[in-house]
Formats: structure tokens, C-alpha cells, sequence
């Protein structure tokens, strides 16, 4: 998990704020569970890091791409309980749709952890 973290954090620094898209505010982020769908290429991912840098406690938020190589031997679901157990309280998958079995790991997640926010794209 801490390459996860270490690329979050480098992630973050690397997102610009001088430009937010206008889909930010039509999302209501008080949600437990928030799907982001659309084309490739409109700016989903920049906007979720966007609304992390601005909006929420960076040590209480992760951002992963669930095609990173770490999910090669690892659950999402795991990662979500090992983060929720050292506090986190937001957690952001992106690229959920080339994980095999996300939907079920997504309702574990909902069902089992409902202090943790999960908000996948």
C-alpha cells in the first residue's frame, strides 16, 4: 500500500486547480457510494484529484487506479479495509471497469465498511 500512497501524493502535486470542470457541482460528494461515468479523455480523473486537493483531508483520502500492478495480488477490497483501519474515510478508484469482479468487491465495501466513502470512475 505505501506505492499506492507514494503515487496518490505524487498524483496530487502534479494536478492543477486553475481550471475545475463544470460537472464538479452536479455531483453530490456527501454520498457514500458515487459512480463517475463518461467518455475517455473529458476529464473524470483530473477532476476526482481536483476535488481531493480542494475539498478533502489528503491523509484521509486515497486515489488508486485499479489497473496498477499492486491489484495484480491484491483486492480492492483489502486496500479499502486496510485504509479504513488507519483512518481513511474517502476512497477513489479510478479506472474500475479493468478490475474483474469490481461490483462485488463495491457492495462488500458499502455493505461492510459504511463509515468509508468509495467514489469510483
Amino acid at each position: 500500500m505505501d506505492t499506492l500512497l507514494q503515487t496518490y501524493r505524487i498524483k496530487l502535486d502534479l494536478t492543477p486547480v486553475n481550471y475545475v470542470r463544470s460537472f464538479h457541482d452536479t455531483i453530490n460528494w456527501k454520498n457514500r457510494l458515487i459512480g463517475i461515468l463518461g467518455q475517455k479523455g473529458v476529464g473524470k480523473s483530473t477532476m476526482i484529484l481536483q476535488h481531493i486537493k480542494m475539498h478533502d483531508k489528503i491523509e484521509e483520502s486515497l486515489y488508486v487506479q485499479a489497473d496498477d500492478f499492486y491489484f495484480a495480488g491484491h483486492r480492492i477490497y483489502d486496500l479499502a479495509l486496510a485504509f479504513f483501519q488507519l483512518g481513511g474515510k474517502k476512497l477513489y478508484i479510478d479506472e474500475i471497469h479493468k478490475y474483474a469482479g469490481w461490483t462485488t468487491e463495491i457492495k462488500m465495501i458499502y455493505d461492510q465498511l459504511p463509515l468509508l466513502q468509495v467514489v469510483y470512475l
